[in-house]
């Protein structure tokens, strides 16, 4: 229940991330270029963080 709650908390707070980046961006190729590398490692960092949740307790 609660790793379920993380998730769906985690998929809006990276959905969140990646309207704020194309907002931030517009249209400019060169900060989008910036930015996007940086919600790829939040969501995969996220990912793997809730994946791993409770492991070794």
């Amino acid at each position: 229940m609660l790793r379920k709650r993380m998730t769906e908390d985690a998929a809006q707070d990276i959905t969140d991330v990646a309207q704020l980046t194309q907002q931030l961006a517009g249209n400019d190729q060169w900060v989008a270029s910036l930015l996007i590398p940086l919600v790829q490692e939040y969501a995969r960092t996220t990912t793997r963080d809730i994946k791993d949740f409770g492991r070794g307790w």
